[in-house]
C-alpha cells in the first residue's frame, strides 16, 4: 500500500507541475499543440466565461478543458468567435438604429440606417430616404450595442456549485505554426573534414503571441485527420537513447515512433515572426566528396555529392530532423563561398547522409546503347557503353551507377562493380588528369 500511495503522490506532483506551465509543441507538418492553465472567477449557477487572445487558426474540435479541482463544475457548451468586427459588421449591427455619417465634403448626416450592402447605405433622414456611397464616407459614429469582438475569443457556458477563483487546464491544436532544421557545413581544403552546425527555424502564422512557453518540437510526421485536409503520414525516425549534443540547450527523447526535442529555456514568439534557435554546438566531422554519374542515355551530368556518417565515431550519432543542408568552402584567399545545398530527410543514427550540391563543371559522362539483342523468346540483352571525361588537373574517381529493374541481371562487365546483385550497380572509375575512359557492361532482361 505504501508503494501505491507513493506512486499516486508522485503522479499528482507530475500533473501539477505540467499544469502550471504554458507548453507549446510544434510539429513539422505546420501545426502545433498548445496547453496552459487558465483561471476563471466562478459564480454559482450557469454563466458565460470568456478567454480572448486565442489563435485565429485554432482547431475547435481539438479543444480540451477541465477543472483541476473536482468541484462539480459542468461545461454546458463552448463557442469560438472568430468572425471579427469590421465596418460591414458594424453597419449591420446598427440596422434600424440612429447613426451619424460625415462625408468627404464635410456634410454631417444623421438618420436611421435602413440598409447597407457593402458599397452604399440607405438612411431615413426625417422621413427622407438618402443613399450615401461608401467611398464618400469620411467618418461615422453610433451608440455601441452588444459586444464587439476585436480578437478571436473562446467562451464556455458552465454550471458551478461553487464561487471563487478556479483553475482549468486548457489545450488545443492550431494551424500556422511550423519549424524546420537548417544545417551548415564548412568543408576543409580537401573535403575530408568539415564543421557542422545547425539552427531550428520557427515561424508563427497563427495570429497569437506565445510568451515564455516551454517549447518542444516533434519530428517524424504524425498522422492527423482534419475535415478540410488530406491525411498526412510519413515515416517516423525510430528511437534513440540520447543526443550527442554537448553544450546545447536542446535535449531529445524518443516519443513512440517519433522524436521530441525540448528547449531548456522558455521561449517567446510573436505573431508573424520567424525565430531561430541553435540546435547543437558546432561539430567537427569527417566527410567525403563523391562524383556520381547516373548511367542513362542522353545524361551528361556528373553530380557532386557530400557524404558523412551519422555515428558517434564521427562526433554525431543523433536523430537529425529533416531540413536543408548548405555546404560552404574557403577559396584560395580565405573567403567563404557557398557551393550548394540539398534537403535531407529524417535521418536516425548510424545512417549515411548524402547531399547533392550540384553538377561538376569539368567532369562529364555519356552513356549509349551499343546493341539490343533478342536471346530467345522472352529474353533480351542490352549492352551499354559509358564514357567518362576528366578535364581537371587533379585525379578524381567517378562512381557510375546503374539502377537495374527486378527483371534485369548483370551478365558482363569490364569494370567490376561493388555488388553485382544490388539494385544500384556501382562502378568506381578512377580518372587521371585530362583522361577519358570508356567501359561496357551488359544486362539481361527476362520476361
Amino acid at each position: 500500500m505504501r508503494k501505491k500511495s507513493s506512486f499516486i503522490i508522485i503522479l499528482f506532483l507530475v500533473l501539477l507541475s505540467w499544469a502550471s506551465a504554458r507548453n507549446l509543441t510544434v510539429y513539422n507538418s505546420g501545426y502545433a499543440l498548445y496547453g496552459e492553465e487558465v483561471r476563471f472567477e466562478m459564480k454559482k449557477g450557469v454563466h458565460i466565461y470568456s478567454l480572448p487572445e486565442v489563435p485565429e487558426t485554432l482547431d475547435t474540435g481539438s479543444i480540451t478543458i477541465y477543472p483541476l479541482d473536482n468541484k462539480g463544475i459542468v461545461v454546458y457548451e463552448q463557442n469560438y468567435d472568430y468572425d471579427l468586427i469590421n465596418s460591414s459588421q458594424l453597419f449591420k449591427k446598427q440596422l434600424g438604429k440612429k447613426i451619424t455619417v460625415v462625408t468627404l465634403k464635410g456634410d454631417e448626416i444623421r438618420g436611421t440606417l435602413l440598409n447597407y450592402d457593402g458599397s452604399s447605405l440607405l438612411l431615413d433622414v426625417q422621413g427622407e430616404i438618402q443613399s450615401i456611397r461608401g467611398d464618400q464616407i469620411f467618418r461615422f459614429s453610433f451608440e455601441k450595442s452588444g459586444e464587439i469582438m476585436v480578437r478571436p475569443t473562446l467562451s464556455w457556458m458552465m454550471k458551478s456549485p461553487v464561487q471563487g477563483r478556479e483553475k482549468f487546464r486548457l489545450s488545443y491544436l492550431l494551424n500556422g505554426m511550423r519549424w524546420s532544421a537548417k544545417y551548415n557545413l564548412i568543408l576543409n581544403d580537401d573535403e575530408t573534414e568539415g564543421i557542422l552546425n545547425s539552427w531550428i527555424t520557427m515561424t508563427n502564422e497563427s495570429g497569437k503571441e506565445f510568451t515564455d512557453v516551454r517549447l518542444q518540437l516533434m519530428a517524424g510526421d504524425v498522422q492527423r485527420l482534419t475535415e478540410n485536409r488530406p491525411v498526412s503520414r510519413l515515416k517516423g525516425m525510430g528511437m534513440v537513447e540520447e543526443m550527442a549534443m554537448a553544450d546545447t540547450e536542446v535535449s531529445e527523447e524518443g516519443m513512440m515512433e517519433y522524436h521530441l526535442y525540448s528547449i531548456a529555456r522558455d521561449v517567446s514568439i510573436a505573431p508573424r515572426q520567424k525565430k531561430e534557435i541553435p540546435f547543437f554546438s558546432p561539430l567537427s566531422i569527417k566527410t567525403e566528396k563523391r562524383l556520381k554519374y547516373m548511367i542513362a542515355e542522353y545524361n551528361k551530368k556528373v553530380n557532386v555529392t557530400v557524404e558523412f556518417m551519422n555515428t558517434k565515431e564521427n562526433a554525431m550519432g543523433m536523430a537529425l530532423p529533416a531540413g536543408i543542408l548548405s555546404v560552404y568552402k574557403n577559396d584560395s584567399s580565405g573567403n567563404l563561398q557557398f557551393v550548394g545545398n540539398d534537403r535531407i530527410s529524417h535521418t536516425p543514427k548510424n545512417e549515411r547522409i548524402s547531399v547533392r550540391i550540384g553538377d561538376s563543371f569539368d567532369i562529364l559522362g555519356e552513356a549509349v546503347v551499343l546493341k539490343r539483342e533478342k536471346v530467345r523468346k522472352d529474353t533480351y540483352d542490352i549492352q551499354y557503353q559509358v564514357m567518362l571525361k576528366n578535364r581537371k588537373e587533379s585525379k578524381e574517381t567517378v562512381y557510375a551507377s546503374y539502377h537495374r529493374s527486378p527483371r534485369e541481371k548483370l551478365i558482363q562487365y569490364e569494370i567490376k562493380p561493388k555488388s553485382e546483385d544490388a539494385r544500384e550497380i556501382v562502378f568506381a572509375v578512377p580518372l587521371n588528369p585530362d583522361e577519358e575512359r570508356t567501359f561496357t557492361f551488359t544486362v539481361r532482361t527476362q520476361y
